[in-house]
């Protein structure tokens, strides 16, 4: 009969090796957009310069999608070269999300999004500023306002406290999105093929003059 000791190492080895998935793989969808503003599509040939300029989307159960940028994006695999200092939400001379203004359940006033509309600027202590591009088409329902008084949640917590916008597709569509999207399996190959090629931050971050 075993002692108590070897019955308890075994039972704790079996809780550390059990899998638990986090709130995200409970929760949500996830898809990938990749080499924004110009799209690559699943399907078609690679990109012949990889600028990185990845989001992530997550779709949760009540259909409304989540842009966050994606592990491959400068701002996350480079973090020590681009530390965040600033958001900005005039994103052209005469765009300004901050008058994003959405009212009762039809969504009316909010910003409609295709695949590369720009939500937000990012600044950097170095001097570059990132475009973030929104990667689906939909509703904007909000940049999320917690980056507005804390930028580097970007960083820190990029999937969550740090995410990008919220965004509402078109029920009719919603599927079709996350089927046009690179799954993870897709995304990681994507970045294998990238590694093989010409890397180009120049659309990602616009250096100013």
């Amino acid at each position: 009969m075993a002692d108590d000791t070897s019955l308890c190492s075994e039972e704790n080895q079996k809780i550390t090796t059990e899998y638990y998935p986090s709130v995200v793989e409970r929760y949500f969808t996830s898809g990938y957009q990749v080499n924004l503003p110009k799209c690559w599509k699943k399907g078609t040939d690679e990109p012949s310069e990889a600028n990185f300029n990845d989001v992530r989307i997550l779709r949760h159960s009540n259909k409304i999608c989540i842009v966050t940028i994606a592990p491959s994006h400068p701002l996350i695999k480079q973090a020590e070269t681009y530390k965040v200092t600033g958001i900005s939400l005039k994103v052209t001379e005469k765009l300004d999300r901050s008058q994003n203004q959405v009212h009762g359940k039809r969504k009316r006033g909010a910003h409609w999004l295709n695949p590369s509309s720009p939500l937000c600027i990012i600044s950097c202590e170095d001097g570059s500023r990132h475009t973030v591009y929104c990667g689906i088409r939909g509703s904007l329902i909000e940049i999320n306002p917690r980056l507005l008084n804390d930028p580097s949640l970007l960083q820190k917590s990029y999937e969550t406290n740090g995410y990008i916008a919220i965004v509402m597709p078109k029920l009719i569509e919603g599927n079709q999105i996350m089927d046009s999207l690179l799954n993870e399996e897709e995304y990681q190959s994507y970045l294998r093929s990238c590694s093989k090629q010409t890397i180009n931050f120049g659309i990602a971050a616009d250096i100013p003059s």
